[in-house]
């Protein structure tokens, strides 16, 4: 898909990893949605982006993660392949890993904006 030259980087780059992430639905379905979820995805992220900067993207990214695994998982037993044991643990350790990122870049972005009280 091709984007907006104009994106904040940030953006650009999340842009870039859920592409990436899309890799993992199966093809067919992937060739008749993942441009419409790319699309939607570019959609949110700039709002999120203008409405509440960099916190309002990760925030986004947690509630993408949590249904990123669910969805990509539910296609594979709909299309009635069956995902194996180790694939559905690699897929499932990876989202985790990346939303305990984003869970604690959020924590530390809030920590930073926080007002001080003295």
């Amino acid at each position: 898909m091709k984007h907006e030259s104009d994106d904040p980087s940030a953006v650009a780059l999340s842009i870039s990893l859920y592409d990436t992430l899309l890799m993992a639905y199966p093809t067919g379905f992937r060739h008749e949605y993942g441009p419409h979820m790319a699309q939607v995805f570019r959609d949110c992220c700039l709002r999120s982006y203008r409405q509440a900067g960099l916190p309002g993207m990760l925030n986004l990214w947690v509630l993408i993660l949590i249904d990123y695994v669910k969805s990509v998982v539910g296609e594979h037993i709909q299309k009635g392949i069956h995902m194996s044991k180790s694939k559905f643990i690699r897929l499932s350790g990876w989202a985790c890993v990346l939303g305990a990122i984003t869970f604690v870049t959020v924590e530390l972005i809030s920590l930073r904006s926080a007002p001080a009280y003295n």
